[in-house]
């Protein structure tokens, strides 16, 4: 049974989830079950920080983790609360002991960025902005909350975002709108420590920030789910949480290896494309498809590329995936399939087109692990 499905099935092999306080559960599983938990926690998590201990009849198996991916546990609906069978003193050791081997940054600390840029921080930062949504998604499972001050605007839209309801909840800046404009003089008002910025961010802004002395780390490495996995790590020694951006990789790496170990029989070609530009090699989509079950169509493709008709029937996959960029999916997919060029193409055919959600498939985050679930889910569905 693969993890997603815990979520509707509300059970697994006889488990119980009790829950010990507000942010702490004990979960009993039979040996099968406790390596579906173990994916199940990573993969679905809970709203706030939190403690997981997992028992394996009569044997403790401590998973401690603090996590923030979205969903609250008991809110799927998993189990319902009972009498714990493990004390809040053994799980409050259990975290600290944790926490405690974790690494800590050294401050005063020099790095150089992903552009080759040196960044100096005097010390641990307390006012983080971050302007690209991989990190903001990030920093939510990393650090308290108070220590973002700041956001960027598509963290807010929920067809890109997964901290939507978190950003409003909390009440965190947003800086910049829907254009994508930044008002440097704001982002300096607010008197950060440290500003996250990405390559597509506007250069006169992140110049405007540096000649006002606020340190700048820019990322630029965005083309694979192992480059996520470096900058969450490299984000963690940047915040001094290293601890928790290690459980966050650990977890992404035991829920792709399940996948990768779980995959269809069968391996279709598939063609992930968004407004004719096509997910070759050297993408994240293209790990997505890999990791799923998949194999790219593009794969002769470098990187993203815009391609013609003619170039899209050469290469007929058997599956065609359009992300919902724009939030309009029913239109994004009729524009496509109303096209004649198209209708012969095996995954017109056999109406094997598809759309899922771009927040997920186009994840620079943790949540890319999402985006690899529903690839699995069009690819199983297209082959049954």
């Amino acid at each position: 049974m693969p993890p997603e499905d815990l979520r509707a099935k509300g059970r697994c092999s006889g488990s119980r989830v009790y829950k010990l306080s507000d942010n702490a559960y004990s979960i009993q599983a039979d040996s099968e079950a406790v390596g579906y938990f173990a994916t199940f926690i990573m993969h679905w998590g809970i709203s706030s920080e939190g403690v997981f201990v997992l028992q394996k009849k009569g044997l403790l198996t401590r998973i401690a983790t603090t996590l923030a991916l979205g969903t609250s546990l008991l809110g799927v609906g998993l189990a319902h609360a009972a009498t714990a069978h493990v004390s809040k003193k053994t799980v409050h050791q259990s975290s600290v002991a944790h926490r405690s081997t974790a690494p800590q940054t050294v401050y005063p600390l020099t790095i150089k960025d992903q552009t080759g840029q040196t960044v100096v921080l005097k010390a641990q930062p307390t006012r983080i902005i971050s302007l690209t949504l991989g990190n903001d998604e990030a920093l939510f499972n990393m650090i308290p909350i108070k220590r973002l001050i700041g956001v960027d605007y598509t963290a807010t839209e929920a067809t890109y975002s997964h901290v939507t309801k978190a950003i409003a909840k909390d009440h965190i800046p947003v800086f910049g709108d829907a254009n994508g404009t930044l008002n440097a003089e704001a982002i300096i008002k607010a008197k950060p420590d440290l500003v996250l910025v990405a390559d597509y961010v506007n250069q006169k802004v992140v110049a405007q920030l540096k000649n006002a002395g606020i340190p700048v780390y820019e990322f630029n490495n965005f083309n694979s789910i192992a480059n996520i996995e470096q900058n969450i790590q490299v984000l963690g020694q940047l915040v001094n949480a290293q601890g928790q951006a290690a459980k966050l990789v650990d977890q992404m790496k035991a829920n792709l290896a399940w996948y990768q170990a779980h995959q269809p029989k069968k391996r279709p070609t598939v063609l992930y494309d968004s407004y004719n530009y096509v997910a070759g090699t050297n993408t994240t989509a293209n790990d997505l498809i890999r990791i799923a079950g998949g194999v790219n169509a593009a794969a002769k493709v470098n990187g993203w590329a815009q391609v013609t008709p003619e170039q899209v029937i050469a290469m007929n996959p058997d599956v065609i995936v359009i992300p919902d960029d724009s939030g309009a999916a029913d239109t994004e997919l009729k524009t496509f399939l109303a096209n004649p060029a198209f209708a012969h193409l095996k995954a017109v055919v056999n109406h094997h087109v598809y759309t899922a959600s771009d927040a997920n498939l186009s994840a620079v985050s943790q949540f890319v692990v999402w985006g690899v679930h529903d690839m699995r889910q069009i690819i199983l569905n297209a082959t049954k």
